[in-house]
């Protein structure tokens, strides 16, 4: 096997960075449809008739809570993953903190109060909801990864770092464009889910 050279290094680095780039910065403008789209399944659940530019007006009006609170939950369970030790840890807190987003959106919670809110809400239920989460990730990232590398392989690299971005970004393209079909069914999923724990949450405690 040969070493990779400095040219070769330099490439993956660019690839990489460029990669993670996007994929940060398309997160963050798809908060504002993921968030209009919670909304929405939240009024169809609670039997409201949904209202598309209602639905985006909460989620712009939300846009900065919903930032923030993505970033506590991504910095928390990044600095966890990053021992042995630590990984356990950081299962635990993004679960416990997995429904926060619906819990900003549908609840007009701040950041620390939308995470204490999710954190209670799954008491009691961490196993269902990590099952919950593990289907809808799974239903999300198999085909979107299927059409990410089968662009890759179509789009097959010749050399050098222009043809490298191109293909890259033909790839992440088409990995988005199945995956936002298949992350609007995760958050409407995640969101009903929202919607049980809540109610057997108002089961437990009873009438007030």
């Amino acid at each position: 096997v040969e070493n990779p050279t400095p040219d070769d290094l330099a490439r993956a680095t660019a690839v990489n960075a460029l990669t993670l780039a996007i994929l940060v910065a398309g997160y963050l403008i798809m908060l504002v449809p993921f968030g209009a789209l919670v909304r929405a399944a939240g009024d169809a659940l609670s039997g409201d008739r949904p209202d598309p530019g209602r639905s985006y007006r909460v989620a712009l009006n939300r846009y900065r809570r919903l930032v923030g609170t993505f970033g506590v939950q991504t910095v928390v369970v990044l600095v966890l993953s990053m021992t042995l030790v630590g990984i356990p840890l950081a299962a635990f807190f993004f679960v416990k903190w997995l429904l926060a987003q619906q819990v900003v959106v549908l609840e007009n919670a701040r950041t620390r109060p939308a995470l204490s809110r999710s954190w209670a809400l799954v008491r009691g239920a961490w196993w269902r909801t990590l099952a919950v989460f593990l289907f809808f990730a799974l239903a999300t990232l198999i085909p979107s990864t299927v059409a990410e590398y089968a662009v890759r392989l179509l789009l097959f690299p010749l050399g050098g770092l222009a043809l490298d971005v191109v293909v890259t970004l033909a790839a992440l393209a088409a990995s988005a464009a199945v995956g936002v079909a298949g992350s609007a069914f995760a958050l409407t999923g995640i969101t009903v889910l929202y919607y049980d724990l809540k109610a057997r949450e108002a089961q437990r405690v009873g009438p007030a």
